[in-house]
């Protein structure tokens, strides 16, 4: 059943793209989940056997996920008979650009702040752990079940110093990327700071942070490639060329980084990614072969689990909750990762599940469609990247609803607008009446 699941999605893609008739970006919302979803059953076909997976892909399971993609398609077919409708404003101003220079000044102090906050949210991890330091890998080692388990709770201002710190390499890659799109700039300097802040990341104990930065990158590049350059059956091959090329460096960067984060793991490269990228197909099968779909303990206690944890925080409700789930067992290995699906149904049911994915597609195709309207690099581009990774994630994990729809994303908001006002709109665009 998994290959029906695989055979279906490169159907639906192919679909999907022949129809596209304003042609193919390749950081639409639709075009991410599907791939994501081919990427993950491709390991698993790769892994099954070696596996001894006792449970069979059911045609339950199938039935499910490729419906929930056929809700999110609708949803985001929706959006565009909106957006189509919608009239259209002109623009009375026109903008004349030119390269992004930032002061060599102002990149040494950036790259000072991303240093200084991960200094303090080191020593915070110190104070709060109580543990002593023997070396950096030993001391994740022994520190990451702590964060994992919410035994230490970081200081606010450590992490705002690194959410600060996230956005400034958010921006400097930004310009990174449209001076070299733009203007055929080459100015490695500006990759000190995303490069920094991914080394500092790993402190996290986590390497969510990498995985969100490398999606960031790639929506990005996509998005300006869409508006300089014409697509043609060569450009197309060239870029799907270039897209292997990164998946396959972002896959050996992200399992490397695997024991810098307290991971400790003796496996291959190779099978590390097929646990992360196809144990949660085979786990969310589990789930289905054996969940009996009645309510949760408590109402949506996985997805907006924050808000129980600031309730309690508060002392208002006493509620234990935690998001980790049973681990499931594959082979030698373990995991506890089941889809962001598994998450929908668990705390809505079946049919509001579909209707909450159709509502996501339809939210994503139409902020896509607000900036694919654009000729010109702006705020509304950088927010779509930045925003995008849930969707090529939830074959992983739901970070819609648990993680976008938070107040973290109040403060990135924040710090961003803040911080674009001061490195960008005052440094490239020019207002010609």
């Amino acid at each position: 059943m998994i290959w029906l699941l695989l055979g279906l999605n490169i159907c639906l893609l192919l679909i999907y793209m022949l129809t596209n008739r304003k042609g193919i970006n390749f950081c639409e919302p639709v075009f991410l989940l599907v791939v994501s979803t081919i990427i993950s059953a491709l390991f698993v076909i790769m892994n099954y056997h070696n596996w001894n997976v006792l449970e069979d892909f059911s045609l339950k399971t199938v039935t499910l996920f490729f419906g929930a993609e056929i809700f999110f398609l609708i949803g985001s077919i929706s959006a565009k008979f909106l957006f189509a409708s919608l009239p259209k404003r002109k623009r009375k101003l026109y903008y004349n650009y030119h390269p992004i220079i930032i002061n060599k000044n102002i990149i040494a102090l950036s790259f000072i702040f991303v240093i200084f906050s991960g200094i303090i949210y080191f020593f915070n991890l110190l104070q709060k752990s109580g543990l002593s330091y023997t070396g950096f890998i030993s001391y994740m080692t022994l520190i990451r079940p702590m964060l994992k388990n919410n035994e230490i709770s970081i200081s606010f201002i450590s992490l705002q110093l690194l959410n600060i710190s996230k956005i400034l390499a958010y921006i400097f890659s930004y310009i990174y990327i449209w001076n070299l799109i733009t203007f055929k700039e080459k100015k490695y300097v500006y990759l000190l700071v995303p490069t920094i802040y991914i080394i500092v990341s790993l402190l996290t104990s986590g390497r969510i942070y990498f995985i969100y930065y490398a999606i960031f990158v790639y929506t990005l590049f996509f998005l300006l490639i869409k508006k300089n350059v014409r697509f043609s059956l060569r450009k197309i091959i060239k870029f799907i060329i270039y897209i292997s090329i990164f998946l396959f460096f972002f896959f050996i960067l992200f399992a490397v980084l695997a024991n810098m984060v307290g991971r400790n793991t003796s496996h291959s490269i190779f099978v590390q990614l097929s646990v992360y990228i196809g144990g949660p197909l085979i786990s969310f099968n589990k789930f289905v072969n054996s969940f009996n779909f009645s309510k949760p303990d408590y109402l949506v206690e996985e997805t907006l689990i924050g808000i129980y944890q600031v309730l309690r925080k508060i002392g208002i409700i006493d509620v234990p909750l935690t998001r980790h789930l049973p681990f499931v067992q594959f082979g030698d290995n373990w995991g506890n990762v089941y889809t962001a699906m598994r998450r929908y149904i668990h705390d809505y049911g079946i049919i509001a599940s579909m209707i909450i994915v159709s509502c996501i597609g339809f939210i994503y195709e139409f902020f896509y469609g607000l900036i694919s309207k654009k000729t010109y690099l702006s705020l509304h581009c950088f927010l779509y990247a930045m925003w995008i990774y849930p969707i090529p994630m939830m074959i992983i994990d739901d970070l819609f609803l648990s993680n976008l729809l938070g107040i973290n994303t109040i403060y990135d908001l924040f710090f961003l607008l803040l911080l674009y006002r001061i490195f960008i709109k005052k440094n490239y665009v020019e207002r010609i009446d």
